[in-house]
C-alpha cells in the first residue's frame, strides 16, 4: 500500500520520460500524447496497491448551456389561466485522454505482492498493460417543454387545476456523426453493416436499415404528453378545514453523463494486454503477447495497435478482441413518474393544526444496464430460457459466434463487456405523513411529524456503462428489484418544541427569569438500508474470467441479523455463504462449475442500526443599555449519549473479521455522511456582547 507520484506542471510527461529517468530503454509504446494545457497538472503515478495502475491524464470538458423560458399568467373571473415554455441546449467538447499514455497493472499476481511485482518488472497476469484512444465527448441536447394550465374557483370553497404539459425527447446528437448502433438480432444472424461491412455483426452505422439517423445516439420521442389536476376543498366554508389531491405525469430526461460510447470502437477503444507470458519483456514491450488482424485479414504480431489501428473510425479500424460495448435502443422510452396525493388539514382549537398525508409514486420505463455478453462457462446459460448455444462454445462470452470473432489463435469474440439500455425498469414510492404544529402562541411552539415510507424499484442507473449498477442476472432485470437505494428509511419521528418564559411584572422576577429561551429538538429513525454505503454483503462474479467483476450476492442460509444487535454484531456472519458453497469471494470460471451461480439474497434488504438524536439549547438575551447587551447560550448535543452506531460491514461477506460488526471504516464515499450521526454528547457554552 505504498505509492510513488511525480508531477509535472503545464506540461506533459511520457512514459518514455519516465523509463530515461529510470535508465531503462525506451518501452514499445506509441505515445498519444494530450496536447499541452495550459493551467492544467498531469500526475503521474506508480500505485503499487491491488488493481494500481501507472497512468493519469488530464481531460478538457467545455460546455455550454443555452437556455430561454417565459411564463405568462392571466387572470379572468374564476379563472388564473398560466402559459409557459422553456428552451434549453446543451454542447459538450470534452476529451478525455484516460489511459491515452498507456496504464500498467502491477497486483500481486506474480510475486504475491503488488510493490514487488513493480520493483521487478513484472506486470499483472490479467491486466499487464492497457492502453486506450482519446475519448470525444462531442454532444449536443435540446430540452424542450410547453404548458398550459387553468386553477378555476367553481365556488368559493372548491377550486380545480387542469394542466397539460408538452414534454418532448430530442435524443442526444454528435454533430460529427461519429454515432453507432449495437442490433443483437443482426449480431446473432450474422448481419453485417452495409456502410462498413467489415466492422463485425451487429453494428449499426448511419445509412444502415435501423441504424442511427440525424446524427443522433437514439431516434426522438415527441408524443409525451403529462397532464396534471388538482382538487382543493374547504369542506366547512370556514377556513378551519382543507382537503386537496392531486395527480400528474412527470417526465425525465438523462443527461450528457449517460452517454459513454466515446469509449467504444471504431471510434474510440481500449486494449488490455495481459503480462502472463511476456516475463521480464513486460514493460519493453507489451505488445509481446498480443496480435489483430486489421480491415485487409493480415495478422500483426507484437506490434502496437496504435495509433494506426484504433480509434480511427469504421472506414480503417480493427476492431479488436473483447472490445468495451455500449448502445441505446433506436426507438426510445423515457422514464416518465406518474405521481399522486391526498392531504386533509384541520385546526383544532385555537392554537393546534393536524394533518395527514399520503404521498405516493409509480415510476415507469426506468433505465437499467444489461450486461448482454456474460461468459459462457460450460453449456448454454441457465438464465436465457430457450436460447440456442452458439458454435463452438469455447469462448469465454455469450457472442461467440464464429463470425463475431477478432484475432487470431484461439477464437475470441470482438466482443467484450456489451452494456445495453434497457428501459423495462419500474418502482413505486408511498408514504403516510402525520403532522401535529403548534404556532408561536402562550409562549410556546411545537412541531411533530411522523413519516412512514417504502420504496421498491429495479436497479436502475445513472450511467450507461456504470458496472456498478449494472443487472446482477443478464437478461432478468427484475431479479435485483428490492428496496430503493440509500433512500428507504421507513420510519421517521421529529419533535421540535421551543417555549420562552413569560414577562413578569416583578422587576426583580423579570430579571432572573424573564425571557429564557429553551428549545429541544429530537430525531428517531429507523435504519437505513445498505445497499449504497458498501456495506451490503456482496462477492464479485467474474463472468468472463477477466477480472471484471460484476457485483454478486451472496447466499442468506439463516436469520441475518444477530439475535443480540449492538456494538460487536449486527449482521450474523455464519448467515451468509457463497452460492453452491464456493470457498471465495471472487468467483472465477474455476470456481464456478457449469453454471453461475446466482445468491439467493434479496437486493437492497438489509437494513443498519436505527439512530436516536436529541439537541438541546438554552439561552437569555440581557440588555444592559440601549444599545447594549449580552446573550448567553447553553447547548447540549445528543443530550442522552446515546450510541447511535456506524453501518456493519459487508466487504468481502463473511471473509473479514468485522464483517457483519457496525465499523467506522465500513462506511465510504456517500456514505461517510452517515458518520454524522455518531458524535457522543457534546457540551458548548458562549457568551456574546453587542454594542
Amino acid at each position: 500500500n505504498r505509492s510513488h507520484n511525480l508531477t509535472v506542471e503545464n506540461s506533459t510527461l511520457t512514459l518514455g520520460d519516465l523509463f530515461s529517468a529510470a535508465g531503462l530503454p525506451a518501452p514499445n509504446i506509441y505515445q498519444l500524447a494530450p496536447p499541452k494545457f495550459p493551467n492544467y497538472m498531469i500526475t503521474w503515478g506508480i500505485n503499487s496497491q491491488l488493481g494500481g495502475f501507472l497512468a493519469s491524464t488530464p481531460s478538457l470538458q467545455p460546455y455550454d448551456t443555452l437556455e430561454f423560458s417565459d411564463d405568462v399568467s392571466w387572470t379572468k373571473g374564476a379563472h388564473q389561466f398560466s402559459f409557459g415554455l422553456d428552451y434549453i441546449n446543451l454542447r459538450a467538447f470534452a476529451t478525455n485522454y484516460l489511459n491515452s499514455q498507456g496504464a500498467f497493472d502491477f497486483d500481486g499476481s506474480r510475486t504475491g505482492l503488488g510493490l514487488a511485482d513493480y520493483l521487478v518488472g513484472e506486470t499483472s497476469n490479467s491486466n499487464g498493460f492497457t492502453q486506450a484512444a482519446p475519448v470525444p465527448s462531442d454532444q449536443h441536447q435540446n430540452v424542450f417543454a410547453l404548458y398550459a394550465q387553468d386553477a378555476w374557483k367553481i365556488t368559493p370553497r372548491v377550486t380545480i387545476t387542469l394542466g397539460l404539459r408538452w414534454d418532448p425527447f430530442f435524443g442526444h446528437s454528435d454533430p460529427e456523426g461519429q454515432v453507432v448502433s449495437i442490433s443483437i438480432p443482426d449480431l446473432m444472424a450474422n448481419v453485417h453493416s452495409t456502410k462498413f461491412p467489415t466492422a463485425p455483426a451487429g453494428y449499426l452505422f448511419q445509412g444502415d436499415p435501423g441504424g442511427p439517423t440525424n446524427n443522433k445516439y437514439t431516434g426522438n420521442a415527441l408524443d409525451k404528453w403529462s397532464p396534471r389536476i388538482g382538487v382543493a376543498w374547504d369542506p366547512e366554508g370556514n377556513g378551519r378545514m382543507s382537503v386537496r389531491a392531486g395527480f400528474g405525469i412527470f417526465y425525465d430526461f438523462p443527461n450528457f453523463s449517460y452517454d459513454q460510447f466515446g469509449f467504444e470502437e471504431p471510434y474510440g477503444g481500449s486494449v488490455t494486454v495481459p503480462g502472463d507470458g511476456c516475463t521480464t519483456t513486460c514493460l519493453s514491450d507489451p505488445w509481446a503477447n498480443f496480435s489483430f488482424n486489421d480491415q485487409s485479414g493480415v495478422t500483426h504480431t507484437d506490434v502496437d495497435p496504435f495509433p494506426q489501428y484504433v480509434g480511427t473510425g469504421p472506414k480503417n479500424a480493427a476492431y479488436l478482441p473483447g472490445a468495451l460495448v455500449f448502445s441505446y435502443p433506436q426507438s426510445i422510452k423515457p422514464t416518465y413518474v406518474m405521481q399522486y396525493n391526498l392531504s386533509v388539514e384541520k385546526q383544532v382549537g385555537a392554537g393546534w393544526v393536524l394533518s395527514l398525508s399520503y404521498l405516493g409514486n409509480q415510476q415507469r420505463h426506468l433505465w437499467l444496464n444489461n450486461e448482454a455478453n456474460p461468459g459462457l462457462q460450460d453449456g448454454c446459460p441457465s438464465f436465457l430460457p430457450g436460447f440456442v448455444c452458439p458454435v463452438p462454445t469455447n469462448g469465454r462470452r455469450l457472442f461467440n459466434y464464429p463470425w463475431a470473432q477478432c484475432g487470431t489463435g484461439t477464437l475470441a469474440s470482438c466482443y467484450g463487456e456489451t452494456l445495453l439500455l434497457d428501459e423495462g425498469g419500474t418502482g413505486y414510492y408511498n408514504g403516510l405523513l402525520v403532522s401535529a404544529r403548534h404556532p408561536f402562541a402562550k409562549h410556546f411552539t411545537s412541531t411533530t411529524n411522523f413519516t412512514w415510507s417504502h420504496c421498491i424499484s429495479d436497479n436502475a442507473t445513472t450511467t450507461l456503462g456504470l458496472f456498478l449498477v449494472t443487472d446482477e442476472v443478464p437478461y432478468n432485470r427484475h431479479a435485483d428489484r428490492g428496496n430503493c437505494p440509500s433512500v428507504d428509511t421507513h420510519d421517521i419521528f421529529n419533535q421540535t418544541v421551543v417555549a420562552e418564559t413569560p414577562h413578569f411584572e416583578s422587576r426583580a422576577m423579570e430579571t432572573l427569569l424573564g425571557h429564557w429561551r429553551a428549545s429541544v429538538s429530537a430525531i428517531v429513525q429507523s435504519g437505513i438500508d445498505l445497499s449504497g454505503f458498501g456495506t451490503e454483503p456482496s462477492l464479485l462474479l467474474d463472468y468472463a474470467g477477466d477480472g471484471n467483476g460484476l457485483q454478486q450476492r451472496p447466499n442468506l442460509v439463516g436469520p441475518p441479523y444477530c439475535a443480540h444487535q449492538g456494538r460487536t454484531c449486527w449482521l450474523n456472519p455464519a448467515s451468509f455463504t457463497a452460492p453452491s458453497g464456493v470457498p471465495t469471494f471472487y468467483l472465477t470460471p474455476a470456481t464456478l462449475g457449469s453454471t453461475a451461480p446466482f445468491g439467493n439474497l434479496a437486493n437492497n434488504s438489509l437494513f443498519g442500526p436505527g439512530s436516536i438524536i436529541v439537541n438541546t439549547a438554552l439561552s437569555r438575551l440581557f440588555q444592559i443599555t440601549e444599545g447594549q447587551q449580552v446573550e448567553f447560550r447553553w447547548e447540549v448535543f445528543n443530550l442522552p449519549n446515546h450510541a447511535n452506531l456506524y453501518l456493519p460491514s459487508g466487504l468481502g461477506a463473511a471473509l473479514l473479521p468485522t464483517f457483519g460488526q457496525p465499523t467506522p471504516g465500513s462506511v465510504t464515499g456517500l456514505g461517510a455522511l452517515a458518520q454524522t450521526t455518531n458524535d457522543p454528547r457534546i457540551m458548548q457554552f458562549a457568551l456574546k456582547y453587542s454594542f
